[in-house]
């Protein structure tokens, strides 16, 4: 996985839409509110909505435009993101 440009604040990281932002050319699993997991790699985000593309899926258009108000969960193991996220998340926990 890339690594993701910085300098970034853990306040940044409080809501779905900055992390998929913050994760744009990585793959990543969205959970949707449905409970369905996909793994999809985040091209963009464009307002409320995630443009992403399925980069194991042998069809015709493999990018999806998904409302990011139906995704619950992003799952990556991408550790820069991940450690400063929880890292000064204490400090940070009136930005949230």
């Amino acid at each position: 996985m890339g690594s993701i440009p910085g300098p970034f604040h853990p306040h940044q990281f409080c809501t779905i839409k900055n992390i998929l932002e913050a994760l744009k050319g990585e793959k990543v699993i969205i959970v949707l509110k449905g409970c369905c997991e996909e793994w999809v790699k985040v091209l963009a985000v464009c307002g409320n909505i995630l443009i992403a593309e399925f980069p194991d899926k042998k069809c015709h258009c493999p990018i999806k435009f998904i409302d990011i108000d139906c995704i619950c969960e992003v799952i990556t193991d991408c550790q820069k993101v991940i450690r400063t996220f929880l890292e000064d998340k204490e400090d940070h926990k009136d930005h949230c």
